[in-house]
């Protein structure tokens, strides 16, 4: 606590002995006014209440001010969501990097949450077989500068499963401080390639760098006969059903033709067929009789 505190009077901003003033716990290069030591800050804050004070806001959100309005840093949200009977992390933690990876940051001047504090706990709890981040071997896993866009941004160890990153010249809210590293630092842990440095000539970084180069141009390959695959089964697919749809109007226009020629040959027949009826023969004989007188 001295040393984050000492770290912090550094700064002009914070006097140890000023009458009505406190450190901030969130920025302990900061410092404000008794008794909030830190709920003032960030300084958007007072912005932020102007606005969640508005009327058409609260309206939108569905919030009666006549019962209860926003306040910062709250008490009693405070204690709805503290457990009192809940397990301490260095208890549950242990259990989790069995099987999941799990990255814990601080940052340098955050007081309320300090470093000092998380990686204490670190060193002395026992995860996967080992305590701390020992490797087995007699020896520490490094703490290596973590870089991001060529920049030292913090330091970052690793081991069995946990990630610790620390990072330099931040408050309590690290996204407020430094919105793209810490970005990063999710984005990349998410994709299971959080390292201290992919620039760095070390042994380590050399053999990561031979993996991914032998592992893309091989997923590469691999998406690509998948691809070519794809691509073989639905021409051959569409191939087939023009051939087959040519067959079935092929056959049909054999058809319509039989049944036209048939159909001509029968009106022939019908011409050259001479039909023999009783009623036309006595027609005949009546109008032929010359002889037979009309009464």
């Amino acid at each position: 606590m001295n040393q984050i505190l000492s770290d912090g009077a550094m700064n002009n901003h914070y006097t140890r002995k000023k009458k009505g003033r406190c450190v901030n716990v969130y920025d302990v290069r900061l410092d404000d006014t008794w008794p909030d030591c830190g709920r003032n800050w960030p300084p958007e804050m007072k912005y932020l209440t102007l606005y969640l004070h508005r009327q058409d806001v609260m309206s939108h959100i569905h919030v009666d001010g006549d019962k209860q309005t926003w306040t910062k840093c709250s008490d009693s949200v405070l204690a709805t969501f503290r457990a009192y009977h809940s397990e301490p992390s260095i208890k549950l933690l242990p259990n989790l990097l069995q099987k999941i990876p799990i990255v814990l940051y601080s940052s340098e001047y955050d007081l309320i949450c300090n470093h000092w504090a998380t990686e204490k706990m670190m060193d002395a709890m026992t995860w996967n077989n080992r305590t701390g981040f020992d490797m087995g071997n007699g020896t520490l896993a490094p703490l290596d500068p973590w870089i991001v866009d060529n920049e030292p941004v913090g330091l970052i160890r690793t081991a069995r499963n946990l990630t610790y990153v620390l990072f330099y010249n931040a408050s309590h809210m690290v996204p407020y401080n430094y919105a793209h590293q810490s970005r990063t630092m999710l984005h990349q842990f998410m994709h299971s390639n959080l390292s201290f440095n992919a620039n760095q000539t070390t042994e380590k970084n050399i053999v990561e760098n031979k993996n991914q180069t032998t592992y893309r141009p091989g997923k590469r390959f691999a998406l690509i006969v998948v691809a070519s695959i794809i691509i073989i089964i639905t021409l051959a697919g569409l191939a087939w059903f023009v051939v087959h749809k040519q067959q079935q109007i092929d056959i049909q226009t054999v058809l319509s033709r039989t049944r036209i020629l048939w159909s001509h040959n029968r009106n022939i027949e019908r011409k050259g067929l001479v039909v023999y009826s009783p009623v036309d023969d006595a027609k005949e004989n009546f109008y032929e009789s010359g002889d037979i007188t009309l009464v």
